[in-house]
């Protein structure tokens, strides 16, 4: 389905320009539909993933929402000449469609992370938004030959918004490949969201979420994630000489 948005072409990769308020109606508009969709929140080290995998660079292609989910990627829209209005980090739009989710009945599924974590992350925001419906909660540390049962298990909750916290490229190839079984409106790729949502980790302080520093902040809770951060600098070299 073509995007009804303007888009920025990041890495040879679309990113919907949308402030929140369109999001969210982009969104209601989806939910109204009821044909399954894929929304991507996307950061500069996805896009890499994206230029050397195949089956991430389809997803991509083919997601009906791509949201500009760091402050990598917004600079690259800077760069661009072409501004992203609002950067949407996937742990805020959680919450966004929770609360929206909560105000107009609509039902969210949490699948992924570790044991536990996806039902904390319910509980929380069943807390700050008591009207939420939580159709059901799975973990992600489902084997190949346990995965049937996972998709099962959210197929006959038919949430209308499915948040799948597992690895990238896992996550976004593997809505892309179930989709259809799913029996959900919506499902998002949402990364390490459950691990700060449901208070496993601290999310960065107000002010280095201004700065762009979350990703650093992120780093010195999980110092293992240096590697993958070492390829920052590649994404923005990548930036530079992609410009038009």
């Amino acid at each position: 389905m073509p995007p009804d948005s303007p888009r920025t072409s990041v890495l040879g990769f679309g990113i919907d320009s949308l402030d929140l308020p369109a999001l969210l109606s982009r969104v209601e508009s989806f939910l109204s539909s009821g044909a399954p969709r894929q929304l991507i929140t996307a950061n500069a080290l996805m896009l890499l993933a994206a230029r050397e995998n195949p089956a991430l660079a389809e997803a991509f292609r083919a997601a009906d929402l791509v949201v500009p989910d760091s402050a990598g990627v917004a600079m690259a829209g800077r760069w661009r000449g072409r501004p992203f209005p609002a950067t949407i980090p996937g742990v805020e739009l959680i919450e966004h469609l929770c609360r929206r989710a909560a105000e107009t009945g609509r039902s969210v599924f949490f699948l992924g992370a570790a044991p536990g974590v996806a039902e904390k992350t319910a509980e929380r925001l069943k807390e700050k938004y008591p009207a939420l419906r939580v159709a059901g909660t799975e973990n992600g540390y489902f084997r190949r030959e346990t995965e049937s049962l996972a998709i099962l298990a959210v197929a006959r909750a038919a949430p209308d918004l499915l948040f799948v916290a597992l690895d990238v490229p896992r996550q976004e190839i593997w809505i892309r490949q179930n989709l259809g079984r799913l029996k959900c409106k919506i499902a998002m790729g949402v990364g390490g969201s459950f691990d700060v949502l449901s208070g496993r980790l601290k999310r960065a302080p107000r002010w280095m979420r201004i700065a762009g520093l979350e990703w650093f902040f992120r780093l010195l809770q999980e110092p293992s994630r240096a590697v993958r951060m070492s390829r920052l600098p590649e994404f923005f070299f990548r930036v530079l000489l992609d410009r038009p």
